[in-house]
């Protein structure tokens, strides 16, 4: 015979567990100048990681500076160290891309 205590622990211990990991997440990141670039990430690791990414993606050189590269979601600037996973992003959410061009003094690499 069926023992429902087993059932009725069995399924507060599944409504009590953390869900399962999901290994990646696709963003879609646009901006005007480079069009759709479709990116694959861990959805716990930072939207630093995610600039790192698209950067690499396009190929741009080491020396962009990353916090010059801005991620927004519905109109709403994404603080570097959030996640996917914490602001609830799936898969083909679109976030749009805005560099900031740097201060006169800093371009090409030369600092002030």
């Amino acid at each position: 015979s069926l023992n429902w205590r087993r059932v009725r622990d069995f399924l507060q211990h599944a409504r009590n567990s953390r869900p399962l990991r999901q290994h990646e997440v696709t963003l879609i990141l646009q901006s005007e100048r480079n069009g759709r670039v479709r990116v694959r990430m861990d959805p716990y690791r930072t939207f630093a990681r995610l600039v790192e990414l698209y950067c690499q993606q396009l190929h741009w050189p080491l020396a962009l500076r990353p916090d010059l590269v801005r991620l927004y979601f519905d109109g709403d600037l994404l603080p570097r160290e959030a996640t996917p996973f914490r602001l609830e992003l799936q898969d083909d959410d679109i976030l749009d891309v805005q560099v900031q061009v740097p201060p006169p003094g800093e371009r090409r690499g030369r600092r002030s």
